[in-house]
């Protein structure tokens, strides 16, 4: 790599210097990292103060004079820093920084120092100025889906949360409800999909009834990783120049490099999250559960990892298959909203000529559907086994008594099943031929 002098570097403008560092800044290393944009609280080192302190233990470290350390740390502050901080700010600390620091004993690894940025302590009237620019908050799905949020939905494997981010997609490219119930604006989607891949992907929106969707676009199995400065800035233009609203992405342990048990990596992690936020647009990531979930009486720690993953969620939800093949889903965290408006709802995913429905059911719609699944059942172990006692279907399908006497009433009086009195004058049931 071709080394420049100090002269050049001097005479450097910050288009060029920007130009020259993006060549090599591709490195996990701490100084490479420096060569990406630092924002207030944002970047590789969690704030413009921060990023400076490790930029000029790298310099101190290498033995470069107090003067060369000012011209090229203002070049990189103007660079690198947004919006750039006070130069008497860049000034003072590098003054104070090479009077104390003994030359020659840090690493490149540890630049060492601290900074301390001044607190902005704001009065009444400020606060009423900030809460007015902050505005009132806006939903895609009101008390559901929030513009500009971070939302997790977990599950287990197999329980239901792919079905349900694919019908908000087609919900969202097409302006219709979300599970034929929730109103949800047309919007672009970009879906991440690290998870199922495309054959698997385009199966499933045709099954909910898609056939063209202009506004959405796919990323296949691309390695997005959301701890990448890179990948961030590509996506966030990506969805800034094509309209996009809503990022859903399956699932979030394929998109970082990081320890999601860590819970200060998943804090940088979500620093990155905030530049989806920051411009509008909403995250909704696919999270799995624990492993034999949580004793916790808290509902969003059943999701795995760091508690910093819902810590830093604006709506968490949760999706579980009941034994009867629907679904419960609810919210599990919902700082936007009062108790009272939390999403919970039982969830139907059920084919119906051809076409995958997935919609929330209301108690009469569950029950007929219970006792649907019930009769069904029934019918098919009397077809294998014959001649079996209510103790015995009972035990096979693991329902209560009463909820089985009545379904075989009803089979009974529809002719669609019989018995015979067997020993201790009990009914063995059977098919009829009817059915």
């Amino acid at each position: 790599m071709r080394i420049f002098s100090l002269d050049e570097i001097r005479a450097w403008s910050p288009a060029v210097m920007t130009e020259v560092t993006a060549t090599i800044a591709q490195g996990s290393h701490v100084w490479d990292q420096c060569f990406t944009m630092h924002s207030e609280g944002g970047g590789h080192f969690s704030g413009r103060n921060n990023a400076l302190v490790v930029f000029l233990g790298l310099l101190r470290a290498k033995r470069f004079t107090i003067d060369t350390a000012i011209g090229i740390t203002e070049i990189w502050n103007a660079s690198y820093c947004s919006p750039p901080l006070p130069v008497e700010v860049v000034r003072d600390s590098i003054g104070r920084f090479w009077s104390s620091w003994a030359q020659g004993t840090l690493s490149d690894d540890l630049p060492g120092g601290k900074t301390l940025s001044a607190w902005e302590v704001l009065d009444w009237a400020r606060m009423e100025e900030e809460e007015i620019k902050a505005g009132q908050q806006s939903w895609l799905i009101p008390n559901v889906l929030a513009k500009g949020g971070l939302h997790y939905l977990s599950a287990p494997p197999g329980h239901g949360k792919t079905w349900l981010m694919c019908d908000l997609i087609r919900a969202a490219c097409q302006g219709d409800r979300w599970l034929h119930e929730y109103d949800m604006p047309q919007t672009g989607v970009l879906y991440i999909d690290e998870e199922m891949g495309v054959s698997k992907v385009m199966h499933r929106l045709r099954l909910l009834g898609m056939r063209s969707a202009d506004g959405l676009g796919y990323l296949n199995r691309a390695g997005i990783k959301l701890d990448s400065r890179t990948d961030v800035d590509r996506l966030v233009s990506h969805c800034e120049t094509s309209g996009v609203g809503l990022v859903v992405i399956d699932s979030l342990v394929r998109v970082h490099n990081y320890d999601e048990n860590n819970a200060s990596e998943m804090r940088k992690l979500f620093t990155e999250f905030g530049r989806f936020l920051d411009a509008g647009i909403t995250l909704l990531i696919a999270h799995h559960n624990r492993k034999g979930g949580t004793e916790s009486m808290v509902k969003h720690e059943g999701m795995r990892g760091s508690a910093e993953i819902a810590a830093a969620a604006d709506m968490a939800y949760s999706c579980e298959k009941q034994s009867n093949g629907l679904y419960s889903l609810s919210c599990t965290k919902g700082r936007l909203i009062a108790d009272e408006d939390a999403l919970s709802a039982t969830v139907e995913i059920r084919d119906v000529d051809g076409v995958t429905m997935v919609r929330t059911l209301d108690a009469s719609s569950r029950s007929n559907v219970i006792t649907a699944d019930i009769r069904s059942k029934v019918i098919q172990i009397l077809g294998e086994r014959p001649g079996i006692s209510v103790n015995e279907l009972e035990q096979i399908m693991g329902v209560r008594t009463s909820t089985l006497r009545e379904t075989l009433t009803s089979l009974e009086a529809g002719r669609v099943v019989t018995f015979v009195i067997g020993p201790r004058r009990a009914k063995m049931y059977s098919l009829s031929g009817l059915l």
